[in-house]
């Protein structure tokens, strides 16, 4: 007889579809359902909700951004915790999975309360928000990494700062993202014609790089006029910051005299329709634990050019898979974007090898197995 599947709980904070959010519904979709049985918590408005039911898998909400803002009051996150707690009696959750340093602070009471174990697969770096608040967020944190199992870095540039932050060492485990086979290229064939495309894709905000993306159009489309520039994603309000860098950018962009070349295209379902249309891929974010947008654009095989941040360097070897450039300096940028678009064998050359360091090193089969070992042997089973 078959053994009965695990119930694992994914426990998700951000109403909107990040990267963080994207691998989660990838895990949730791809994991063996003979195994593990996925129930995903998300707040209840917002695109991230309705990718889960469109997808196919269960939710339940709990709206935990909401409580960024309200947590200096007691009763919503003492009704929150209660609502968790009893989400996992009611549904026999086997497993927690926190998927962010936020909701881990929930999940670990939840887990004192119902005895279920947790789990934690960090994808930002811990932060400080004041000096007032530092004192508590460490003391939660190093409690909250203590109760966990385990806790997941996806990239050794973000273990090395857990451990700064005091998670234990030997808890740690790296597990890189990784990208569904659907996603990598037949062969490189990168879009013919006059008009070339240059996209970006990422949530609009500033430390996502879009201003500097803009800047470097500018620079670009002087030299190649017919050049188009799609900036994918959307500007979404938060508990901690409010909207206008949509406007900003739109501004800047009539400020450059590119206006009729620049397209926002907002949030799409098809990233890999955009993705193939692209005859170069920028990232210019000034911070990244792993650059899932790269390795996007790596799996199909369309040339890269990202800052040279910790995170992305692990994933991009400059001059090997993409061009990096100087975080910020959207010169250096446009000077990259401008010697892939001059020479087709270097864009060639560049999405051939990143192809392959995608195909070997960064499928989604290997995580989510890796994955499914872990939580295997937090219950003790095969």
């Amino acid at each position: 007889m078959k053994p009965q599947s695990k119930n694992l709980l994914i426990v998700l904070d951000f109403p909107h579809v990040g990267g963080a959010e994207r691998v989660a519904l990838q895990i949730a979709m791809h994991i063996d359902a003979d195994r593990f049985a996925p129930i995903v918590v998300a707040p209840p408005d917002g695109i991230l909700n309705r990718e889960f039911v469109r997808c196919g898998v269960r939710t339940a909400s709990i709206d935990f951004e909401r409580l960024k803002k309200s947590c200096r009051f007691l009763l919503p996150v003492l009704a929150a915790i209660v609502r968790l707690v009893r989400l996992i009696k009611r549904e026999n959750i086997d497993i927690i999975h926190a998927n962010s340093l936020w909701t881990l602070k929930f999940c670990t009471i939840a887990s004192i309360i119902s005895k279920v174990p947790t789990i934690a697969m960090i994808h930002a770096y811990p932060k400080i928000h004041s000096r007032l608040k530092r004192i508590a967020h460490v003391l939660t944190r190093r409690f909250c990494y203590s109760r966990a199992k385990w806790v997941i870095a996806v990239s050794n540039v973000l273990k090395y700062a857990l451990i700064e932050d005091k998670a234990p060492p030997e808890k740690i485990v790296v597990i890189p993202n990784g990208i569904e086979a659907e996603w990598f290229a037949d062969s490189v064939d990168l879009p013919k014609g006059k008009t070339k495309t240059v996209l970006t894709v990422g949530r609009l905000h500033p430390g996502k790089g879009q201003q500097v993306f803009l800047k470097a159009a500018a620079i670009v489309h002087a030299k190649f006029p017919d050049t188009r520039f799609i900036i994918a994603g959307e500007e979404y309000r938060t508990s901690l910051e409010d909207l206008g860098f949509n406007q900003t950018l739109i501004d800047l962009a009539q400020e450059l005299g590119i206006s009729d070349s620049v397209e926002f295209v907002g949030y799409t379902g098809n990233l890999r329709e955009l993705y193939r249309q692209a005859s170069v891929v920028v990232l210019a974010s000034f911070e990244e634990t792993f650059g899932l947008v790269a390795l996007e654009a790596m799996a199909a095989a369309r040339p890269i050019v990202a800052s040279r941040i910790p995170g992305v360097t692990e994933l991009v070897q400059d001059g090997q898979t993409g061009l990096l450039f100087e975080a910020g300096s959207h010169e250096d940028l446009a000077e990259k974007v401008i010697a892939l678009l001059s020479d087709e064998s270097l864009a060639l050359s560049l999405s051939e090898n990143a192809l392959s360091v995608a195909g070997s090193k960064y499928s989604l089969t290997n995580t989510v197995k890796r994955l499914e070992g872990i939580y295997s042997s937090m219950l003790g089973v095969e």
